[in-house]
């Protein structure tokens, strides 16, 4: 494929003519990391791409394997050639804010059909619930509280009357929780 044109005043990857179809690693990514270093002045332009390894979110209930996102957060978009097409872009193309388009019309008034064909190995569905990090934490302390009202607990006396309790995992052999107790009951202590 002939190698797109990097408009950085426009923030503008411009696709080059009879380009059915385009890799979005080879004929975008990395086109454009060559221009970035290739071409004077390119770098003052903002990143059009951040490339990732996965876990961050794509679409609804879906994370990402290895993905390429376009920097639409920072204004780049992609602009087909002026001529009547349809392109399908071959790799796991996501905008890095969803709100956001990725494609801006062509400057004629062509109609392109624009296809995105992604791997549906770097797609796998997150399942889960919309709890933030404190409140996962908060039922995971819960877990184990009910596990100690419920689970095996052994006493043991460590001498002038101070007691140790350790509370025992669902396995009955792992201890998840110990307090020691003090002779006259009044003081408690996590070992």
């Amino acid at each position: 494929m002939p190698t797109p044109t990097f408009d950085g005043d426009n923030l503008l990857i411009i696709l080059p003519a009879a380009s059915p179809n385009i890799d979005v690693r080879a004929d975008l990514y990395s086109e454009w990391k060559l221009w970035q270093l290739d071409t004077a002045g390119s770098r003052r332009y903002p990143p059009a791409w951040e490339a990732e390894e996965g876990g961050r979110a794509t679409v609804e209930n879906e994370v990402s394997g290895r993905n390429y996102r376009l920097r639409n957060d920072l204004g780049w978009r992609i602009r087909p050639a002026e001529e009547d097409a349809e392109v399908i872009f071959l790799g796991n193309l996501f905008p890095t804010d969803i709100t956001l388009p990725i494609f801006v019309p062509t400057l004629g008034g062509f109609t392109v059909g624009k296809f995105i064909q992604r791997s549906s190995l770097a797609l796998v569905e997150q399942t889960g619930s919309a709890l933030t990090a404190a409140e996962k934490a908060q039922l995971a302390r819960a877990d184990e509280l009910w596990k100690v009202f419920l689970n095996k607990a052994v006493t043991t006396d460590i001498g002038g009357g101070v007691k140790r309790i350790d509370f025992y995992d669902d396995d009955q052999s792992t201890i998840i929780d110990s307090v020691t107790i003090s002779a006259d009951g009044n003081q408690r202590t996590n070992p």
